[in-house]
Formats: C-alpha cells, structure tokens, sequence
C-alpha cells in the first residue's frame, strides 16, 4: 500500500508539472491538455490496483515481456550511402617524410578560379637527380597510372647525360626477381636556358606500364636506369618509403591506392604487345613465356666502367673494357672473403651461356702462401653444407684443381647447378670440408648474396629469378 501512495503522490506532481509547463507554451488547447491529463491519471490508477494486487506475489506473467528485437533493414535506399570526397576548395601545402621517399600535396586556385590539387610522390631533389610521380586529383583509378618521370639533374652550360632519343630502360629488383619497363627520353632547354633531360614511363587505361612498374616500386628495393646501348648505370635509388608515401597521396587526392599496393607486380607492356604480335603470325611463344624474362633485351655494353657494390657480407662488381682487338669485354663476378684469405666466388662474363639455360658455377679458392702446400690435391671430393634457418643442404663435386700461379700455388674446387645457389639465397651460412679427412676447410656467411646476385644479374643481363624466387 505505500508503494501506491508514492505512486499518487508521484502522479499528482508529474500532473502539476505538465499543466503548468503546457499553459506557458503559446497556443495550447484546454480541449488537448484535458485529455492529456485523463490518459495520465487512467494509466496512474492502473499501475496503483495493479501494484495493490500483485505485492507480494511471485507470478512470472507479471514481468514485463522484453522489447521486440530489431529486424535487419534489407531497404538498400536506407543503407547509408558511401562517402564521397569531394575536392578541396582550401588551399593545402603538406610535405611528409617516409624514409627514401616524400609525399607532397599543394591546393591553389587556379586563374579561373577553380581549385586545383596536385600530389606527388619522390625521391632524390636537392641538387641530386629525381625520380617523382605526379597524381593530379582523383586521376588514379583501377586500371590506369600516372606518368612516373626521371629527371636528370645538370648545370647550366652542362650537357645532360640523357641524350636525344636515347633508349633507357628501368629495372626493379624485388625479393621475387627483377621487372623490366623502357622509357622514352625528352631533352630540351627550360626558359632560362638551363638544360634538362627527363626519361619518362608513361601509363593509359589500356596498358599503362607505369601502372605495373609503380605495383614493383611496391614491392621493391631499388630500380636501376641503365642506358640500353652502353649498358651503363644512369642512376640507383632506393624504394624504401615509396608505398607509404603513396598511400598518403592517395588520401590527399582523393583515389584508392588498391590498384597499386594490392596488385602484384608484372612485366613491361613491351614485351606482352611484342608476344602477341608473334602469336598473331603464327609462333609458339606464349604470353607466360615472354613475360617470364625480368631483364631488358641484350645489348653489348660499349663504355668503360669499373662498379663495385657490398651487400652486408658480399661484393658484386663488374668490368667493362674494350680489347685492343676492338672488341668489349663485360666481366661480372660475386664473391665473399678474399684479400689474403680463402674465398667463395661466382664469376661470368658477358659471351659466358648463362641463365636459365646453363647453371652457374660457383668456386671456393683457397688461398696459400709461396712455398706451401695447399689443403686441396687434385680431383679431391668436397662437401658443401648450406645451413638456412630450419634446414641443412649437402652437396659433393669432385671438380678440384690445383696447379701454380707466379710460384705460388693455388687450388680450386666447383659446382654449379641451380640447387645449391638456390640454398645460397636462403642466406644462412655455408661451410666446406674435405670429404676424405672430414676437416672444415672454409665458412663464411651468406648474409647479402641474394642482392649482390641480383645486382650481377642486372650487371650482365640475365635473369635471377629462378634461383631468389
């Protein structure tokens, strides 16, 4: 019973308080409020006889049925529509940093009066040479790409090193092998005279190769511009940043950086239109085969050059010279150790039958003083043990040769095949011991031979797939 004098007392307010607020409100019916106010005093009163009844009683039909649960809207038209972006209408100047690579977004208001937005991504600048996209406003959609350009940084009264019409190609190393594209060069004088050179990778809807090589550049670790006819390098930078930086232009520009960093890397449209043309007239060739070569066509180097580069604890270089013959000469080797000690090497040269119809042969030297007899006797068996992170590969060759060199001797033992240099790029460690005596000869690690073997492919121009992939 006091629970429903409360609920009087409770009602009684409630009903004081609605009647005063309702006659403040401007136009407020008497005929309304009346009515009102019987609703409110009949669901009152039955709430007090119900609650007289039911004290003290445990009946379950008396508890409130729960509400009735939400049902799914399937009304498409209801859904709640995508977001569009619209285009900026503020002008905007960021600059954002990730790691090699810098992404940049500029707003202005054009002479007509519209606003204007353009991003881009980069590496290089600052009086070095560049290579940058530019990505106008909502211009990347799926299937198409900008244009990517590298442009060659010279001094006024200075030739670039681009020249004309010259023939350059790009060449992305990833962890899966090297992609390919060609581009076309443009040089000319700026309005103040100041010479410029740009190669440029150009892209369309249909078959945009600077869409596929921009899908590399995100999945890479360098790209390399080598001149097609001197087989010299032009310029090497590193992609590190390049997919950070274009997902933030992605957001700044209003596209979807899908079609680039969610799509795997594929070879130059170049050579797919050059397959189709010999399919059309009746060759075997496949797509598949065509565009399984990750290096540009071979051109016989003709220009000097003397290039060494380390990779943790591999070398690769190359040497181009010419013969008093007249003739070029391209040598190509990777090594570990040396410099007074034994060595591990893979040594080619440009007329050398290389990949993937011949295997490399791979070396370990060892390395003596005059007048001292090396470990190695002729034809002797060795093992090579490769150890990567949860495996362990043995190999034998019997290839050992000995001999002497200015008096001082010398003694060699070979393998090749594609096996042992696959276990190489596992990049674990590799020992070699005599098979007869069981002793270790040799070990040395294999920390940087996947790159330094990629890099004396790209050097020589043959393909490195089959043993990184």
């Amino acid at each position: 019973m006091n629970g429903s004098i409360k609920k009087i007392k409770k009602m009684s307010v409630v009903t004081t308080t609605f009647f005063a607020l309702s006659y403040t409100s401007v136009g407020f019916a008497a005929g309304l409020f009346d009515n009102i106010l019987e609703s409110v005093v009949e669901k009152a009163s039955k709430d007090i006889i119900s609650g007289i009844n039911g004290n003290n009683q445990n009946d379950t039909n008396n508890v409130p049925a729960p509400p009735p649960k939400a049902t799914k809207n399937t009304d498409n038209k209801s859904q709640k529509a995508k977001q569009v972006l619209t285009r900026p209408t503020k002008e905007n100047h960021q600059y954002v940093t990730y790691k090699d690579w810098h992404a940049t977004v500029d707003t202005v208001k054009g002479d007509d009066g519209q606003w204007l937005t353009n991003c881009s991504v980069r590496t290089g600048g600052d009086g070095t040479s560049v290579i940058a996209v530019q990505i106008p406003w909502g211009n990347v959609a799926a299937g198409t790409g900008p244009t990517v350009d590298y442009n060659e940084v010279t001094y006024r009264n200075l030739p670039t090193s681009l020249q004309g019409k010259q023939e350059v190609s790009w060449v992305v190393s990833t962890s899966k092998g090297a992609y390919s594209y060609r581009g076309e060069t443009y040089t000319g004088h700026d309005e103040t005279g100041h010479p410029f050179a740009i190669n440029r990778i150009q892209g369309n809807i249909d078959n945009g190769d600077s869409l596929k090589m921009l899908r590399a550049f995100a999945k890479g670790s360098t790209v390399t511009l080598y001149d097609d006819y001197s087989g010299g390098d032009i310029h090497t930078a590193s992609l590190s940043g390049f997919s950070a930086s274009y997902r933030k232009a992605s957001q700044w520009c209003g596209f979807s950086p899908d079609s680039v960093l969610k799509v795997a890397p594929s070879h130059s449209t170049q050579a797919d239109t050059q397959t189709s043309n010999q399919s059309n007239t009746g060759s075997n060739i496949s797509s598949t085969d065509a565009s399984a070569s990750s290096i540009p066509e071979r051109r016989r180097p003709r220009q000097e050059r003397d290039l060494w580069q380390q990779y943790q604890d591999w070398q690769a270089t190359v040497r181009t010279f010419e013969t008093s013959g007249g003739d070029w000469v391209t040598d190509c080797s990777i090594y570990t150790g040396g410099d007074g000690d034994d060595a591990i090497s893979l040594y080619i040269s440009w007329d050398d039958a290389l990949p993937p119809d011949f295997p490399l042969s791979i070396s370990y030297d060892e390395a003596t003083a005059k007048g001292h007899a090396t470990q190695l006797k002729g034809d002797e068996k060795v093992e090579w043990l490769v150890y990567s992170a949860n495996k362990r590969s043995r190999f034998a060759s019997t290839h050992t040769s000995v001999g002497h060199n200015d008096g001082i001797p010398y003694a060699s033992n070979s393998i090749s095949g594609d096996e042992i240099l696959t276990a190489f790029a596992q990049e674990g460690k590799v020992v070699v011991k005599s098979a007869h005596s069981k002793q270790e000869l040799y070990s040395a690690s294999l920390a940087g031979f996947s790159a330094a073997y990629q890099q004396m492919a790209n050097w020589c121009a043959f393909p490195a797939d089959n043993i990184l992939n």
